[in-house]
């Protein structure tokens, strides 16, 4: 685990970034590269991954939007930050930590950041496995901190699943990560299939820590849902709460 510099093997991340011509799996992805990031063609680096797990960029912003105004963070922990679409836009608000395991994805992350004209001073990366880096942070407490996650899914064959579980996240099930965040903040955001199981998600819901959930709506259809933990002041919302 350790915090990383600048990544000095350029053509090393270089080489994993995708250009035309685009594999045959991504290219309805692609031809919304746009909704991904809006300054994509600035020099936008993202790997064969990124393609289908970043957040869109207006929902990215919504979500830290709601977070900030809602709770007025003074720290954002980036539990899964990948290529950096959440990190560029919680940092347009409040300091961010973001946490990732590939150093890859933390040098396009970085690059990115740079497109968007994020300060480097407003974000740290940590690589490191997210529940050894997650154990580690001890200072959390002394600030107003929320926590996101947006775990992997499992890739783009989720969607083919009539319920998605809370178990099948990847690495970690659900509950694991929830009381390694809750370790460091009952502030916690997780941005979660649209099949999750609504039922299972409730289990975290009580009489004084009601589940805020946000569903994403594209032409339509839900696309995902982004669920608050203890944050109930959170705008444009349902409320979940178990039988």
């Amino acid at each position: 685990m350790s915090e990383i510099g600048s990544f000095e093997e350029h053509d090393t991340v270089e080489k994993h970034v995708i250009r035309p011509p685009i594999p045959k799996a991504l290219k309805k992805y692609w031809n919304n590269r746009y909704n991904l990031f809006s300054r994509f063609d600035e020099g936008i680096w993202l790997d064969y991954q990124s393609w289908y797990s970043v957040t869109p960029e207006r929902v990215a912003y919504y979500i830290a939007q709601s977070i900030f105004e809602s709770h007025q963070p003074e720290l954002i922990i980036d539990a899964f930050s990948g290529c950096g679409g959440n990190t560029i836009q919680f940092a347009k608000f409040c300091p961010v930590i973001s946490i990732e395991l590939d150093p890859i994805k933390i040098a396009m992350a970085k690059h990115n950041l740079s497109v968007y004209k994020v300060p480097s001073s407003r974000v740290t990366f940590i690589q490191g496995d997210v529940l050894d880096v997650l154990r580690s942070i001890d200072f959390a407490s002394q600030y107003r901190t929320v926590l996101f996650m947006s775990p992997p899914w499992g890739g783009p064959s989720y969607s083919g699943k009539s319920t998605y579980s809370l178990s099948d996240l990847i690495p970690y099930k659900f509950d694991v990560l929830y009381k390694a965040a809750f370790r460091i903040t009952p502030y916690i955001a997780a941005f979660l299939p649209k099949n999750t199981d609504i039922d299972e998600l409730a289990h975290y819901s009580t009489d004084k820590n009601r589940i805020v959930v946000t569903n994403f709506l594209y032409e339509g259809y839900s696309k995902a849902i982004c669920c608050y933990f203890n944050m109930k002041n959170v705008l444009t919302s349902t409320a979940l709460q178990q039988a």
